[in-house]
């Protein structure tokens, strides 16, 4: 592998904008399909009328004659424009009909589902409201490939426009629009956007960081690969060690409960008595794996803290809360570097001995009492 060329691969790669993908406010609302399309047509009605509360005046209705034919001029006033959801015509449907002085435009909305609708009829309902200017289209997610769909729209006189070019022109003349524009409703409306675009995944082509991924994906395979077996070694070598000081640690204390402990690529050194005790793990740098060697006196949940956490304080200093786990409180001790086996194995055997001390401390001052068989008219001889 060619290590410089990594390394330029990695320069490249911290320079990439990086996104956080975030779920939308109609993403999470989860409607299904077709209740979604319905909400999506219900949508555009609001924002293609330029006299509603979004304030972003023609914004929408501009952009949706721009990409369908610019040289259509509109006309029409506050009383004479009228936008009609699920218009019928002869028992069917249309999403959305806009109608002015001199137009009439008509929008099949299609997200998701196939162009199955009867355009000859809608078609025909649109011309019969005699307008110098007739508008039909399909606005989808995506562009129409079907050719028995393209024949349909072609005997029937719809146009295909689709929602990212709506977008962008939408997008396009936006600045001139949003000073003015109702601050919630244009909210709501780069969020109806957002939501639409993840859904044709605009999002995913025509990325930096996509392209940045499908260009290098083999080098990325060797790189992801390589990094594993390194993550693997350093494990087991952190791993072997970490056995070995258990089993120094059992022998000298003459105690069974010294475990190692694997978790994120770490393998810990723990003891520990009713959630009170000792974790212990090693740090890697670049040089030597077990560079530095970490011990914390920990109590596990807010029982442990409560019973021990006093004295362990007197003991140590005070225990700080986890900033990941607020159930989890510990007091770090200064680390050991460069594998200093004889400094670890004491100072675990020190934390070991005064670990023993404070639990039997609170056993002596907290014993349990035992209620007498002959006063427990529940007990049996086979409970005892």
């Amino acid at each position: 592998m060619d290590l410089i060329k990594l390394e330029c691969l990695l320069k490249t790669f911290k320079k990439l904008p990086k996104e956080i993908e975030e779920p939308t406010f109609l993403e999470l609302c989860r409607y299904p399909n077709r209740r979604f399309e319905e909400i999506c047509s219900r949508l555009l009605c609001f924002y293609l009328n330029p006299y509603e509360q979004h304030g972003m005046k023609d914004l929408f209705i501009k952009a949706l004659i721009k990409i369908i034919g610019p040289e259509i001029e509109l006309c029409y006033s506050k009383d004479s424009l009228m936008i009609f959801e699920e218009e019928n015509a002869e028992g069917k449907r249309i999403d959305i009909v806009i109608e002015g002085e001199n137009f009439v435009i008509g929008v099949e909305n299609k997200i998701d589902a196939p162009l199955y609708n009867d355009l000859a009829i809608y078609s025909k309902a649109l011309s019969d409201r005699n307008k110098s200017c007739c508008c039909k289209i399909v606005l989808s997610l995506r562009e129409i490939r079907d050719k028995s769909h393209l024949q349909k729209m072609k005997e029937t006189g719809f146009k295909n426009a689709t929602y990212k070019h709506l977008f962008i022109e939408i997008k396009n003349s936006l600045g001139i629009y949003a000073a003015k524009s109702n601050s919630r409703y244009l909210t709501y409306a780069l969020d109806f956007i957002k939501t639409i675009e993840n859904m044709e995944h605009n999002n995913f082509t025509g990325n930096e960081m996509t392209d940045f991924f499908f260009t290098n994906t083999l080098t990325l395979n060797e790189l992801t690969l390589q990094y594993a077996n390194y993550q693997k070694k350093l494990l087991n070598i952190k791993l072997e060690q970490a056995r070995i000081l258990v089993k120094l640690l059992k022998e000298e204390t003459g105690d069974l409960g010294w475990r190692t402990y694997e978790d994120e690529g770490c393998s810990s050194v723990l003891y520990i008595q009713n959630n009170f005790g000792i974790e212990s793990w090693f740090i890697h740098n670049k040089e030597n794996p077990l560079f530095e060697f970490v011990v914390k006196i920990t109590t596990w949940d807010k029982t442990a803290l409560k019973n021990y956490g006093h004295e362990a304080s007197k003991e140590w200093g005070t225990l700080v809360r986890d900033s990941e786990r607020s159930w989890k409180h510990y007091f770090k001790l200064p680390s050991i570097y460069h594998y200093d086996k004889d400094s670890i194995i004491q100072l675990l055997k020190e934390c070991f001995y005064k670990v023993i001390a404070i639990c039997r401390l609170y056993e002596n001052q907290h014993p349990i009492t035992l209620i007498p068989a002959a006063a427990n008219p529940n007990s049996t001889l086979e409970s005892l």
